[in-house]
């Protein structure tokens, strides 16, 4: 904090950790400051204490999917891990280990075919079939697209907590829907413009206190 010169050390110390904990708000280096204290109220800025649990919250909404796959994945009946492991191993072994590894993998990817086929063919097996057409995440297991509509769906949900968090990002900030802070950082991006002083996130603020000395009241801007 940039604190007036009489300051002690204990006022300085006292300002960092009011400041840190109450709001600030912004005024652009080449404007007055306003003598209004409602107008200063009205700027702000609400967000900046809440920021790191705010970051905490969008990294969970981006685990919550991959949480997800790895709990369902499973429910197909063929354990990906494995699989995988087992071919990562055929890219460093031996010739012989190498075809030993392959082997066992077809003999693995065979079991699980031949526990998951179907064994009976009724009247119900064709409307599953049917349904798996369109809902294989439910229904297509025995259908072999399980895992390939469990997959695409995973894929869609990453898809809506990117476009999602833009919102919530935006509400968060508290402004208006359009423009959208998240969109506008892409296009800021996209075009090479340079940052320098942004509203949103301003690199200096201003804060208020007041300190009571004997009969007077002092409010104090730092």
């Amino acid at each position: 904090c940039w604190c007036p010169a009489e300051f002690t050390s204990a006022f300085v110390a006292y300002t960092k950790y009011y400041c840190w904990i109450s709001n600030t708000y912004y005024i652009p280096m080449r404007d007055v400051i306003p003598s209004e204290i409602h107008w200063r109220e009205s700027k702000e800025i609400n967000y900046y204490q809440w920021v790191p649990i705010i970051l905490l919250f969008m990294a969970l909404m981006f685990k919550i999917p991959c949480i997800i796959w790895r709990v369902f994945n499973g429910a197909s009946g063929v354990s990906l891990e494995k699989i995988v492991d087992l071919t990562a191993a055929t890219q460093i072994g031996s010739p012989v280990t190498r075809d030993q590894t392959i082997h066992h993998i077809a003999i693995y990817m065979d079991r699980w075919l031949e526990t998951h086929r179907e064994y009976h063919w009724n009247v119900i097996v064709r409307i599953r079939q049917k349904i798996a057409k369109f809902c294989c995440f439910f229904c297509g297991k025995r259908e072999g697209t399980y895992l390939t509509g469990f997959y695409l769906f995973i894929k869609m949900l990453y898809v809506v907590n990117v476009y999602s968090q833009f919102f919530i990002l935006n509400a968060f900030l508290g402004h208006n829907f359009y423009p959208m802070f998240g969109f506008e950082v892409v296009e800021n991006l996209a075009k090479n413009y340079e940052w320098r002083e942004s509203h949103r996130f301003p690199r200096v603020t201003l804060c208020d206190f007041q300190i009571r000395q004997l009969q007077n009241i002092h409010r104090y801007t730092v």
